[in-house]
């Protein structure tokens, strides 16, 4: 069966590249818009990850909501942090973190990072 990822962000150019490397590497990808609810739908696919745009963890409380929900509290966040975001700031409750520019071969670690492997494999 192969596994899902779901991506949150406004940057749409990051989304697509992001997107690009999951479907690569055969996970079923989903993204959202800052405006859409990530925890309805982290609830419906049940990801085995999920990509943050980092900027939302602290504007929009993304991931306060998604570690309150028992359905997705156990679903690994990792976070995109773009050139001009800040990057020095803790991020509590993240399982990694992706750095623009971000290559193929740095989301395949991300992720590995985290125990998923492409294609949905586990390590």
């Amino acid at each position: 069966m192969t596994e899902a990822l779901l991506l949150v962000g406004n940057d749409m150019n990051i989304l697509y590249l992001l997107r690009r490397y999951a479907e690569e590497s055969r996970f079923d990808t989903t993204c959202l818009s800052p405006g859409e609810d990530a925890v309805a739908v982290a609830q419906q696919i049940k990801p085995a990850a999920i990509i943050l745009q980092a900027e939302l963890l602290r504007e929009q409380d993304v991931l306060s909501r998604l570690k309150k929900s028992a359905a997705t509290r156990s679903i690994p966040v990792v976070s995109y942090v773009g050139l001009i975001e800040e990057t020095s700031q803790p991020m509590v409750g993240v399982a990694g973190c992706l750095c623009d520019p971000v290559s193929y071969g740095d989301f395949l670690a991300a992720l590995e990072n985290i125990g998923i492997s492409p294609g949905g494999l586990s390590p």
